[in-house]
């Protein structure tokens, strides 16, 4: 019986996450390469002796060689590690961990954009590419989980002038909903309208960020030499993102533009913050900064393995969500302008509430006088009645007040 499934099937099917996938199949790439064999079945032919000796070699190589750093290492042996166990190889794994050596932490400590470094990038970024900044710091996303978002993903909700996302909304195992703030939302709006404009069918399917292939036209003809397609209905690559933003780090100067040397080391020079993930750190510190709930933030974030217990007890409603987000909405919001249209807003509201409550008042002090206006016009009327009465008969000016009252 011939077999239906390849040993690299067995492999990749055991993965849930579509990110998880692509960054292990890298890895594992990498590996084959460094044996020199073109096919999965190769690595499973040796013999358990000669796959624990490549494997430790090929830890050491990327230690001592490449200088990649730890994290890295460890995803590495994990996609290898899954790949051998998946089709029931048994080795050494505990031996074999000693190979990847001690997680002494990173080699640079990174840190997280300021604000000015995001305007920096904001103000040399394209319309997508502004949607991309703001997405990814206002909901604290992912970059492969941005890459995945569809049309279809988002809900505008009127009241608070902003974006529902639902992100991996394909993966059950992975799905969770975050928000964006008003100034992405507006952002996300403009550029929708923008790609409408170029001809692109706006649809559910339709991812958020399309994917833009450039090319150089040589021909001599051609007035223009770069050659810009817009695949709209095409996702981008979570890895092309990537290097959509290294792009704009380099073009807006948060990070100095490399040298003839510094481009021979081919990625291995350090920068000081993570592309694309430094945005769901500044996400996280806000949050956190602005007291949170902590579980909330946990959700918000799509994180499971901090969470424990709460994962499996704590089931907060969407309006819960929403509540606790919109304490960091200013927080999170970069553009000044539009912050301070927020507090005028609020100011406004203020003003309204305040109008409201002294326009109350008022109506209050309207009755209460017209009721006294009332009284005194019936008292005016009493008087008259027996003043013209007295008149009548200067006798009854000896009367008791008592009597004359009945006599009215």
């Amino acid at each position: 019986m011939q077999l239906q499934y390849s040993c690299f099937d067995r492999f990749i099917n055991l993965i849930h996450s579509k990110e998880t996938k692509k960054s292990y199949t890298k890895y594992l790439n990498q590996f084959m390469r460094f044996c020199q064999f073109e096919k999965y079945e190769q690595l499973l032919e040796i013999s358990d002796s000669k796959k624990f000796e490549l494997i430790s070699d090929f830890l050491i190589y990327l230690k001592q060689e490449r200088k990649v750093s730890p994290s890295s290492i460890n995803i590495t042996f994990s996609s290898i590690k899954r790949f051998y166990k998946s089709n029931r190889v048994s080795l050494d794994w505990d031996h074999l961990t000693f190979f990847k050596g001690k997680n002494t932490g990173k080699v640079i400590e990174d840190r997280i954009y300021t604000n000015k470094e995001i305007e920096q990038l904001m103000d040399h970024a394209d319309l997508r590419m502004k949607v991309v900044i703001l997405t990814l710091l206002s909901t604290g996303m992912r970059v492969g989980g941005l890459a995945g978002i569809r049309l279809k993903d988002m809900e505008y909700i009127e009241k608070y002038q902003l974006y529902k996302f639902k992100v991996y909304n394909d993966e059950l195992a992975e799905r969770y909903i975050t928000f964006c703030t008003p100034e992405c939302a507006s952002t996300i709006k403009k550029y929708l309208e923008w790609r409408e404009s170029k001809g692109d069918s706006i649809k559910p399917e339709s991812p958020l960020i399309y994917r833009k292939i450039t090319r150089i036209d040589n021909r001599k003809d051609s007035k223009d030499k770069v050659v810009v397609i817009n695949e709209w209905d095409k996702p981008i690559e979570s890895e092309s993102l990537q290097q959509a933003t290294s792009r704009l780090q380099r073009k807006s100067n948060v990070i100095p533009k490399q040298s003839e040397n510094d481009m021979q080391l081919r990625g291995r020079i350090r920068k000081p913050m993570m592309r694309c993930h430094s945005f769901r750190k500044i996400f996280n510190t806000i949050c956190i900064k602005n007291n949170m709930n902590h579980s909330v933030k946990e959700k918000l974030m799509g994180h499971k393995k901090n969470q424990e217990l709460d994962f499996n007890y704590f089931r907060p409603s969407e309006t819960q969500l929403l509540e606790e987000y919109l304490k960091v909405v200013e927080a999170l919001t970069i553009n000044e302008e539009s912050k301070l249209s927020k507090q005028i807003q609020e100011l406004q509201t203020n003003n309204e509430d305040k109008d409201y409550v002294i326009k109350g008042k008022l109506q209050e002090k309207d009755t209460e006088i017209k009721g006294m206006k009332e009284q005194i016009n019936e008292m005016n009327k009493k008087f008259e009645q027996v003043f013209s009465m007295i008149q009548q008969n200067p006798l009854l000016a000896n009367v008791k007040p008592g009597n004359l009252k009945n006599k009215l």
